[in-house]
């Protein structure tokens, strides 16, 4: 029992140190799924790069978004995603921000950038990952031009 306990301990020490980052190559996609004057909830399509032979599970996470040069405000994870070991694919996180403190001047300036179709999103912030027992908060900032749609 006690040789059983020592493997499982050097196994999980040796597997952190085996532990490569995510990295985050491109934001493919921003779709509007509601807006109202409290509230606003995107799908972003992110490209990520798991290099790992194991997958990991993003389960929570705070992102700073911009849309052009206007601050949206904190926005957080809606939903888990699992990224595959030795993958790289975009995958569509559902993300919810607060507009209240940005007041009702916050629906125009969105739907006027929506009407442009084409802008520049800025995510800024952290997700959280898991694998097996070990978790890790995964910084991101990236910055890229994409089309913007609506569903």
């Amino acid at each position: 029992m006690r040789n059983l306990l020592f493997i499982f301990i050097l196994t999980l020490f040796c597997s952190c140190s085996g532990f490569k980052e995510l990295s985050v190559s491109d934001i493919q996609s921003l779709n509007v799924q509601n807006i109202d004057s409290k509230s606003a909830t995107f799908k972003v399509g992110v490209t990520i790069k798991n290099p790992n032979s194991f997958k990991i599970k993003v389960t929570a996470g705070e992102l700073n978004v911009k849309l052009g040069k206007k601050e949206i405000g904190k926005a957080l994870l809606k939903n888990k995603i699992v990224i595959p070991a030795k993958s790289e694919k975009t995958h569509e996180f559902e993300i919810s921000t607060d507009l209240s403190t940005l007041g009702l001047a916050a629906i125009p300036m969105i739907t006027e950038l929506i009407k442009s179709k084409k802008t520049s999103v800025t995510l800024d912030g952290y997700v959280k990952g898991r694998a097996l027992f070990i978790t890790r908060k995964i910084d991101i900032k990236r910055t890229d031009t994409i089309d913007i749609g609506k569903n």
